[in-house]
């Protein structure tokens, strides 16, 4: 005779067995095992939480000690979150699907439960929120590129930098820098680790260089050959000049070194610089990682906070919190959460 039968035999419980059985055979092992230990007044109470919801609507987060217990039960290797097994017993009608992209189904909705910290996050999507999925994980790699070129220059050509933008001297001199606790831009953007400041690092960095290539655009000449009888010809960078400028009887020149001309040749092709939106390309993609999530049932025992948010209604109440370790994070809303 299995475990649970003689279990259920002392809680004398049908409802218990059809929750059971309701289960993936592989995970009922744990319950019982807890369930097995508990002393007699902790039985009655656990007989009181079967079926005791007839609706997620009305969950709330975990309490009591053996709410807890129940809660925590998440079975090592298998795909068993927390939460699942205590709200799949006091939920009527319910079913635990135990798969990678499904926890719950209660009359017939699917439900995925999520554990949450005090302010409703992070929220992790799993595969789905991975950002090599995404173009601008692609784009973001490129800035690496163009930016190690770039400062790689720069000790010879600070000064110039200087006169010609100080806001780009500024955000090139932090690219190498710490600015986060323990991470300097091209540090996070090579491990996936997008802060809110690192993110906005970037989208500062990519607005001073779209100004600077406003300023220098294809429509000008950045350089000027001289020549001369009796001379070898010999060629200058100049600061921008605009093609039509040049028709005049005269025009002022400003030379400028060639490393000058090299790094506004780079930020050129600048991933971004031109065109598109670094921002909304992340909010865009963090909308497509959660279009195809089932309703929600959230919770947090540090905040003691509980939500339901309807599978219509997760992309607008399921907003980015962070990038961290290649992975797209989320949080509940502000407006919902709190």
């Amino acid at each position: 005779m299995k475990l649970y039968n003689l279990l259920l035999e002392v809680l004398d419980d049908k409802v218990f067995k059809q929750k059971l059985d309701t289960m993936p055979g592989k995970d009922q092992d744990e319950l019982v095992d807890l369930v097995n230990g508990l002393n007699e007044e902790e039985k009655k109470q656990f007989r009181s939480l079967l079926n005791k919801y007839s609706s997620p609507s009305q969950l709330k987060s975990p309490s009591g000690d053996l709410e807890l217990k129940i809660e925590k039960l998440a079975p090592k290797g298998k795909n068993i979150g927390p939460g699942e097994i205590l709200f799949h017993l006091q939920l009527k009608d319910s079913t635990m699907v135990g798969d990678t992209t499904h926890d719950l189904v209660v009359g017939g909705e699917v439900y995925e439960v999520k554990k949450v910290g005090n302010k409703g996050g992070p929220l992790r999507p799993g595969k789905k929120g991975k950002i090599t999925k995404f173009e601008f994980a692609g784009k973001m790699f490129e800035m690496v590129s163009y930016l190690d070129k770039v400062t790689a220059l720069l000790p010879k050509i600070k000064d110039d930098i200087q006169d010609i933008s100080p806001e780009l001297l500024s955000a090139l001199e932090s690219y190498n820098n710490v600015i986060t606790t323990k991470f300097t831009p091209k540090q996070a953007i090579l491990q996936g680790e997008l802060s809110n400041k690192v993110r906005q690092y970037m989208v500062n960095t990519i607005n001073v260089i779209k100004k600077e290539i406003e300023k220098n655009t294809d429509n000008e000449f950045t350089t000027v050959k001289f020549g001369g009888v009796g001379v070898s010809t010999k060629n200058k960078g100049i600061g921008p000049v605009k093609v039509d400028k040049i028709d005049g009887d005269s025009i002022t020149l400003d030379f400028v070194g060639e490393d000058v001309l090299k790094i506004l040749e780079v930020l050129n092709e600048f991933p971004y610089a031109k065109e598109g939106d670094f921002a909304e390309d992340i909010i865009n993609a963090s909308k497509e990682a959660l279009s195809d999530f089932p309703s929600l049932i959230i919770y947090s025992t540090t905040a003691n906070r509980l939500v339901i948010i309807p599978k219509e209604n997760v992309v607008e109440d399921v907003v980015l919190d962070s990038i961290s370790q290649g992975d797209i994070r989320f949080k509940v809303s502000p407006k919902i959460w709190k």
